[in-house]
């Protein structure tokens, strides 16, 4: 791709998430009449131009009888592709001019350059002194005892496979079903797991099991993707890529609109972690909201942690935080 139209690309998925669809959009101010389809393709847009000067589009061929000695040209909507038709002219506008147009309109690779943050920037830009990480904790430990015990002997691995086990498994939300219809096909064919079953589960505050924080959150609309989206079989359209931190105007176009923190997935190492907790850099200070709470309290103190993580937030924003850190390891 041209680098100037890459980057102008990087600079607006800053602004706004590159990825959305399928869908073909229809646009008109009377000056242009358009049509856009998103990065998939997967709306279908069939057009064709007259020589008596008429653009017809549709779905599908044949919605309207053009004879043949009257097309000029006829054609599809391409993933990403533009069709733009301008009245006062009386042409239609190339998508090729018409992305070169605007990606040489302003110097977006150099905003990039100067504004847009990476997480090797985040590590680079803390002091060696400030690189205390804190010890293993939770399944990182478990791992670490159950290689200890296997290198020395049988017998203490064979406990730990029945005991050792159940605890961090309980508390990273495993069950039973998941283990032998997800995992073990995994690992014992090298092969995803398929089927197809309606979901029976209750919802998770009527359920009198442990659940993991975002099992509280439901799906509101029906979302459909057949077959289902792959971030690494599909990378060419696809993207794991994640722009944190403040959202600019999508009206305004300058170089500050693009200082956002890049990360190239939602998983971070504790390496990457702690970097950012510390991050002091671009004018980037990072907040720390500790999450914990007294469990022997009950709901009241759901309550007033909630309450306090709320403010905490408002009083940070309003010092001038950037980026806020919600932690359940107590800080």
């Amino acid at each position: 791709m041209d680098p100037q139209r890459k980057a102008l690309y990087e600079y607006f998925s800053a602004l706004m998430e590159p990825w959305d669809g399928p869908a073909l959009i229809s646009f008109t101010d009377g000056h242009y009449l358009g049509a856009t389809l998103d990065q998939n393709g997967l709306r279908p847009g069939r057009f064709y131009v007259t020589h008596s000067g008429r653009v017809i589009m549709a779905s599908e061929v044949g919605v309207v009888d053009i004879p043949p000695e009257d097309v000029s040209r006829k054609g599809r909507l391409n993933p990403g592709m533009m069709f733009l038709v301008d009245f006062k002219k009386h042409v239609g506008v190339d998508d090729e001019a018409l992305k070169q147009q605007y990606s040489l309109a302003r110097p977006y690779g150099k905003w990039l350059e100067r504004k847009k943050i990476t997480l090797k920037n985040i590590v680079e830009s803390v002091d060696e002194s400030d690189k205390v990480w804190p010890p293993i904790t939770g399944v990182l430990k478990w791992l670490h005892l159950c290689a200890c015990w296997a290198s020395n002997n049988d017998d203490n691995m064979e406990y730990m496979g029945m005991h050792g086990l159940v605890a961090p498994l309980r508390a990273f939300g495993y069950t039973v079903e998941s283990l032998e219809m997800l995992l073990l096909p995994m690992a014992k064919d090298v092969v995803e797991a398929l089927g197809s079953m309606g979901n029976d589960v209750p919802l998770v505050v009527m359920s009198n099991r442990e659940k993991l924080t975002f099992e509280y959150f439901k799906q509101m609309f029906g979302q459909v993707t057949n077959p289902p989206i792959d971030p690494i079989r599909e990378k060419i359209i696809t993207s794991m890529e994640c722009m944190v931190g403040p959202e600019g105007d999508l009206t305004e176009t300058n170089k500050e609109q693009c200082q956002r923190m890049s990360l190239q997935g939602p998983l971070l190492s504790i390496d990457e972690m702690q970097a950012i907790k510390k991050m002091n850099y671009r004018g980037w200070c990072i907040k720390v909201v500790d999450i914990t709470y007294l469990k022997e309290r009950g709901r009241n103190e759901l309550e007033e942690t909630l309450d306090r993580i709320c403010l905490e937030a408002h009083d940070a924003i309003k010092k001038g935080y950037t980026t806020l850190v919600l932690s359940d390891r107590g800080g």
